[in-house]
């Protein structure tokens, strides 16, 4: 899993500025989690790019992410 340390070590890099990342990757999901302006990015900039009859809400598509991220990151 050399791949996932290295993307998170990245991560913190790019994103310094996110103090709460840098810190604490796993709880910088759950600020995300609940955080305004993340679902409000969701949908305004991102859900308008999915094409298809399917449009998943913010919690559906997070609850996926959240799963997938706790486990690589339980790798580190």
């Amino acid at each position: 899993m050399i791949l996932i340390k290295d993307c998170v070590e990245f991560d913190r890099g790019e994103f310094h500025h996110h103090t709460a990342f840098v810190g604490n990757p796993k709880q910088s999901l759950a600020t995300a989690e609940t955080e305004e302006q993340t679902k409000r990015d969701y949908d305004q900039v991102l859900l308008p790019l999915v094409y298809g009859a399917t449009r998943l809400t913010f919690r559906e598509v997070f609850a996926v992410f959240k799963s997938m991220a706790l486990k690589l990151l339980a790798t580190l």
